[in-house]
């Protein structure tokens, strides 16, 4: 039998007198902070990764979907869940489980945790009291405490979920708070993008869609048109003497005259039409699915847009349109910039009678 007093006994380490449980304690610490850092590097390691598949990203969606799975597959907490801004709302939207969808209410910024975190842009861990409007369950039945609150910059906010009311785990909330920050960076970078898609195919003044979208529409819309038999009706339309408004009022009421044009125009068609500031003072409508009866529409468009009352107040007199319309058929031989050239000249005939008549 071993004698325990043996081993309890103090013995000599390089010249020191070190107790056994000193030395079996000093060895164990010594492997869990080895274990410890060798976790550390491969969550860094595999944040790394992350942070490269968010710059990766075309998609809010996706940027948010890889961090509601980064909470849970790296970072350790057991649910995780991002409320996003809507309008005055902080709604919950992603979820690293389904089950979290339906338990989670919206909030308003400034009110419980999830919108006190967003209003002051700071981390916190809530205490247990502190959370009774945040609880929620997995699947299983067991509960979720909200163990970390985290701001998304001024997008929304990261919820990390333990089955324990306590974070045991610290490093988790600086690496989180990094990750945070590189997921805020790839969503302004993934809405500056659209902006500026939206930009390029938008009339900054209006708008209305430009002539790049319209490039892009017209040829699809030629192809489906072929497939499906169906006539493509247009309609150009210039502001008579619009010229005279620029000279005589400048260009500032000249501009606000043709944003006021292009509402009411926007508000006149079908939600299938597409409206296209096409150059200056000039409009096209494009009619899918048109089967030539473009009349009612100009008549209208005359009436809706010849008598908006801030324009003769801004203008001191009605404006008036000239407008052309020509359909384009499946199947014949002609190209859809003929039928647009055939829409124009008929608008010009229209000009010229408006500026003969007395």
């Amino acid at each position: 039998m071993v004698d325990v007093s043996v081993l309890a006994s103090p013995i000599s380490v390089g010249g020191n007198i070190v107790g056994f449980y000193g030395i079996y304690r000093d060895i164990t610490e010594r492997k869990r902070a080895t274990e410890r850092l060798a976790r550390s590097r491969e969550r860094i390691s595999r944040l790394h990764e992350i942070t490269g598949r968010l710059e990766a990203c075309n998609t809010e969606e996706d940027a948010y979907s890889i961090s509601v799975d980064c909470g849970c597959r790296i970072l350790s907490f057991d649910q995780s869940a991002i409320y996003i801004v809507r309008k005055d709302r902080l709604a919950p939207s992603y979820f690293s489980d389904p089950c979290l969808k339906g338990q989670l209410g919206e909030t308003p910024p400034g009110h419980g945790l999830v919108g006190q975190v967003f209003m002051e842009q700071r981390t916190i861990l809530p205490a247990p009291e502190l959370v009774a409007d945040s609880l929620a369950c997995r699947a299983d039945g067991h509960g979720l405490y909200p163990v970390v609150l985290s701001p998304i910059g001024s997008f929304g906010v990261f919820v990390g979920y333990s089955t324990n009311d306590v974070l045991t785990d610290d490093e988790q909330v600086s690496l989180l708070k990094m990750h945070l920050g590189y997921l805020s960076e790839a969503i302004k970078r993934i809405r500056l993008h659209e902006e500026l898609k939206e930009q390029a195919l938008h009339d900054p003044l209006t708008g209305l869609f430009n002539r790049n979208y319209f490039n892009r529409f017209i040829k699809m819309e030629v192809e489906r048109s072929s497939r499906y038999r169906h006539g493509i009706g247009i309609v150009v339309l210039d502001v008579n003497d619009f010229k005279d408004v620029n000279d005589n009022l400048g260009h500032q009421t000249g501009d606000e005259v043709l944003r006021m044009i292009a509402g009411r125009l926007a508000a006149s068609v079908r939600a299938s039409d597409i409206v296209i500031r096409y150059g200056g003072d000039e409009f096209l409508v494009i009619l899918p699915e048109s089967n030539g009866e473009m009349e009612p529409l100009v008549d209208r468009i005359r009436e809706e847009v010849c008598g908006i009352p801030e324009i003769t107040a801004l203008t001191g007199s009605p404006l008036s349109l000239a407008m052309g319309t020509a359909l384009w058929r499946p199947g014949e031989d002609r190209s859809i910039d003929s039928v647009i050239a055939e829409a124009d000249r008929e608008m010009y005939e229209d000009k010229k009678m408006h500026h003969s008549s007395p």
